[in-house]
C-alpha cells in the first residue's frame, strides 16, 4: 500500500484514444480532476473520449463540467493519435520509460546529506581508507583507537604532522601545537594553495624582417 501510494502519482497518462477515466485517472500533471476540481459529490465514470469532437476538445462540454481552472490545463494537453492505445507515463524518467532505478531512487529512504560523509566516501579515496575513517568517525573502533590518537598523536600521525607543517609554510611550521583532530582539520580548511599565473602577450613577428 505505501509503495503504491508513492508510484500511482508518479505515473500520467498520455491521451491517445480516450479510453482512461476522465475524472480517476491521473492525465494532467496536477492529478486526477475528481480531486483537483474539489468536487464535494463522487462523479461517474466516464471516458475522456467523450469530451472529443473531430477537431480536438469539446470546450462547450467541458466548460459545463469542470471549473474554468481545470478547463484551462485541460487545453493544454494535446490529444494523440485515435488509432493507438492510451500510454502510460513514468514521470521519474525524462524518456517516460519505467525503470528499476528511478523506481529505487524514488522509494529509498534518503538521509540527510552530509558534507563530512561525502568527502569520506570519495572515490578517488582507496575504500579500505573510506571504511576505516568512517568507523573512527563512528566510534565504532577499539577504545584506544580514537580521532586524536589515529590522525593527531600516534607516532605515524606526528611524523606525518610534521611533514605537512613543512610543506605549509613558515606561517604553520613554526607553530608548536598540542594536535587534536579538530586542530587538523582547521588548519587543512584554513590552508589554501595560492596559484601563481603569468601573461604572455605573443605577438606577430614584423613582416619587414
Amino acid at each position: 500500500m505505501e509503495t503504491r501510494d508513492k508510484v500511482e502519482p508518479k505515473i500520467l497518462r498520455k491521451i491517445n484514444k480516450g479510453n482512461i477515466l476522465f475524472w480517476w485517472d491521473k492525465w494532467i500533471p496536477q492529478g486526477n480532476i475528481k480531486t483537483y476540481a474539489n468536487l464535494p459529490s463522487k462523479p461517474g465514470n466516464i471516458n475522456v473520449r467523450e469530451f472529443f469532437t473531430n477537431h480536438g476538445w469539446n470546450i462547450e462540454l467541458l466548460q459545463d463540467t469542470v471549473p474554468q481552472r481545470v478547463l484551462d490545463e485541460i487545453m493544454q494537453i494535446k490529444i494523440g493519435r485515435n488509432q493507438i492505445q492510451d500510454q502510460a507515463i513514468w514521470t521519474p524518467n525524462p524518456q517516460g520509460s519505467f525503470t528499476c532505478s528511478s523506481a529505487y531512487q524514488l522509494l529509498r529512504k534518503r538521509r540527510e546529506s552530509s558534507p563530512q560523509l561525502a568527502k569520506i566516501w570519495n572515490k578517488h579515496l582507496p575504500f579500505k581508507i573510506s571504511f576505516a575513517t568512517w568507523r573512527l568517525l563512528k566510534g565504532r573502533v577499539p577504545e584506544e583507537e580514537t580521532m586524536d590518537h589515529v590522525f593527531a598523536n600516534s607516532n605515524t600521525a606526528k611524523k606525518v604532522l610534521f611533514q605537512v607543517k613543512v610543506s605549509m609554510g613558515q606561517k604553520y611550521s613554526q607553530m608548536n601545537w598540542d594536535w587534536t583532530w579538530n586542530i587538523v582539520c582547521n588548519v587543512v580548511e584554513d590552508y589554501k594553495t595560492r596559484l601563481k599565473s603569468v601573461m604572455v602577450l605573443w605577438e606577430p613577428p614584423d613582416s619587414n624582417q
